[in-house]
């Protein structure tokens, strides 16, 4: 996923006239000192990190404690509250695609859907735990919820348990997410 992400970055940007420089890591990379002083002395202007959220937590820390300052765009997975618990290091300029925003406008079905996914959290230790520690609703949460309610409308409408019927039902679905 992160190296295919990585090589739609590069597409699409240099497609928008973006000058784009590949630098490699592997998979599970915990010491990203030799990246971090390549790009300590190329003078980009900021650096795409697609990598997992435990990854990205230790490039930050990395890159921030040896006073690599520009911006980090990470991929969708690091929007997890738990990065930020484990990247210990002064933040800075991150940056990071979302496909939910907890918060919403007061009266939206996401900042509902998020308080009561809030409350159920804290009703257990151990739901809490398995959260990162947290109460926040993290997007997977959210896209999750919406899988499974797309999945009920199509098993409704099709009055049905039969999988091409609920197959044809979820091609006609309608249905605004949280």
């Amino acid at each position: 996923y992160s190296k295919s992400l990585g090589e739609y970055f590069s597409t699409e940007f240099a497609r928008l006239d973006g000058r784009i420089e590949t630098l490699n890591f592997n998979s599970g990379q915990k010491n990203f000192e030799s990246l971090i002083n390549q790009l300590s002395t190329s003078g980009y202007d900021a650096v795409f990190m697609p990598s997992s959220c435990s990854s990205g937590a230790i490039f930050i820390n990395q890159a921030r404690t040896a006073g690599y300052h520009k911006p980090i765009i990470g991929s969708d997975t690091w929007d997890d509250q738990t990065l930020f618990s484990k990247a210990t290091a002064s933040y800075g300029e991150i940056y990071l695609p979302s496909a939910f925003n907890p918060e919403g406008s007061a009266e939206s079905v996401s900042a509902s859907f998020a308080a009561k996914f809030s409350s159920w959290v804290q009703l257990s230790s151990d739901r809490l735990e398995k959260n990162g520690g947290s109460a926040y609703t993290p997007p997977v949460a959210a896209l999750a919820y919406d899988a499974y309610m797309m999945l009920c409308d199509a098993i409704e409408k099709a009055d049905s348990f039969v999988p091409d019927n609920i197959t044809d039902q979820l091609k006609t679905t309608n249905y605004t997410g949280v």
